[in-house]
């Protein structure tokens, strides 16, 4: 075999070979773009009928109060199930120092006080900026649907 040879053989083996990874590397794209789930369409906002929202005495402060409890309403456009769920995890912070972390069901009403006992320290009746993420959990993968955000005000 001269050396013309050995090299359109080479050639032709490296060109089977791209080509065989490009066939397979756009399967792979296709089967990954299937398997991304759909995020669903979801919205969260405090209850209207949570008695934790109101207006301070001097009607300068619209807010949650410390002590309080916080409900939520939240619509979810999903499939549910077995494995698809919902939860709520309210986190609060204070100059950017999270000193609340809970999670509960749709129908939980929060407790917006300090976690006794847990590794969050939060000044009994200070002020926080809190957020409420919406979960869903699809096959056991969790993504935030949807998030409210509102102020704790100290007692």
């Amino acid at each position: 075999m001269g050396v013309h040879t050995l090299y359109q053989a080479s050639r032709s083996r490296i060109l089977v070979m791209l080509a065989i990874i490009a066939v397979a590397a756009t399967a792979l794209l296709a089967v990954t773009a299937q398997a991304a789930p759909k995020m669903p369409t979801a919205t969260i906002s405090i209850a209207d009928s949570s008695v934790a929202r109101s207006v301070a005495a001097d009607g300068a402060t619209d807010g949650v109060f410390y002590g309080a409890s916080v409900a939520f309403d939240h619509t979810l456009e999903a499939k549910m199930g077995k494995n698809n769920y919902v939860t709520i995890n309210v986190v609060c912070k204070q100059d950017g120092v999270t000193v609340y972390n809970w999670y509960g069901q749709p129908d939980f009403s929060f407790p917006i006080r300090a976690q006794g006992g847990n590794v969050y320290t939060w000044l009994d009746g200070t002020a926080a900026d809190c957020d409420a993420h919406l979960r869903y959990y699809a096959n056991h993968r969790v993504s935030v649907v949807a998030t409210t955000s509102f102020g704790v005000v100290g007692s």
